[in-house]
């Protein structure tokens, strides 16, 4: 506030200090957190001091404190300003009874910087932050793994973005990391956020490939082995020095169709089936042992036993018809 007010504002007030002058009192800070926002409740209290005789110094310092505060949009490092409002000032004569001495509270509520950011931007943020040393691969590894989450809604969020801050999910998030300040800070002028930026718009857009085979976990491959939930697993891909699981979500679905489009060469596939030709072949083999099925069930008794012995031909004529198609796609 030092050009603002009409006085000197003080944390420490030095000794032998000229009035008029504010300091600065007491604080406290509450936790007002749901599961996925790092939010605070502050209270902050300001103390005037004056020797004016009256009460018009005093009180137009107040006024002038309160017009520097209340609902001002502060900028925060680190966090996000909900609202900063006024609570209550007063003034009096000091015991001295020489001394004015005016009060002012202000109440404030912020939120974590993170959680106020737009989603691609949170995004790109938690890229950079967690696989930036492993460019473009890593990063569209680690968005895979966040997207998959987004589209299986579980304890680890319903959304991106609780996804993204639900705790004790990404290291570079947790209290204390060094990469969280970094992360917070960087801008356009970085390449890799760049980088991390556009990959995250072709997460949200859809457009991103998954590369890790339906990934829901990942962590540094060197820790694998002291890691509980990680040992004895076998990772769906190794991507740079991370490793990627699929715990709880379920298996991506097969890429490519079961038919394709015939090219220029004529080719086409359905399951081994290299050519229409084979296609037709296969299909064949099927209508053959569906006859000669057919062909068994009429000679059948009526009962008990003629239901028994048809299923057990239905099971023969379904496992040989798997084999052919087996032996089909092993010789395509």
């Amino acid at each position: 506030m030092p050009g603002v007010l009409a006085a000197p504002v003080y944390d420490d007030v030095p000794q032998g200090a000229a009035m008029p002058y504010v300091a600065i009192g007491d604080s406290t800070i509450a936790p007002a957190d749901s599961k996925t926002d790092d939010g605070e409740d502050h209270s902050l209290t300001l103390h005037v001091w004056s020797q004016y005789a009256g009460r018009r110094e005093t009180k137009e310092l107040l006024g002038q404190i309160k017009a520097a505060l209340h609902g001002r949009p502060l900028v925060l490092t680190g966090h996000a300003l909900v609202r900063l409002r006024f609570d209550f000032a007063s003034d009096f004569a000091d015991v001295d009874e020489q001394t004015r001495h005016g009060v002012i509270r202000f109440g404030a509520a912020t939120a974590a910087r993170l959680q106020s950011m737009p989603e691609e931007e949170l995004l790109a943020r938690v890229l950079w932050g967690e696989a930036r040393g492993e460019g473009a691969a890593g990063m569209r590894a680690v968005a895979a793994v966040v997207m998959n989450r987004t589209a299986n809604p579980r304890w680890w969020g319903r959304d991106l973005r609780s996804v993204l801050l639900q705790r004790a999910q990404f290291s570079c998030l947790l209290p204390g990391d060094p990469n969280l300040p970094k992360l917070v800070g960087v801008g356009m002028a970085d390449p890799a956020y760049r980088l991390a930026l556009s990959i995250a718009r072709q997460a949200i857009a859809g457009t991103l490939a998954d590369e890790t085979n339906g990934a829901d976990h990942y962590l540094v491959t060197t820790i694998q082995a002291r890691t509980k939930w990680a040992r004895g697993r076998v990772p769906t891909a190794v991507i740079g020095r991370h490793s990627f699981f699929r715990l709880e979500g379920p298996a991506p679905k097969p890429k490519g169709k079961a038919v394709a489009i015939v090219g220029a060469t004529g080719a086409a596939t359905v399951g081994g089936a290299a050519t229409l030709a084979d296609l037709s072949q296969q299909l064949g083999d099927v209508a053959v042992i569906g006859a000669q099925l057919r062909g068994l069930l009429a000679l059948l008794p009526g009962g008990p036993l003629g239901l028994a012995i048809a299923a057990v031909l239905v099971i023969v004529a379904g496992v040989l018809a798997y084999r052919r198609w087996v032996a089909s796609r092993e010789s395509a």
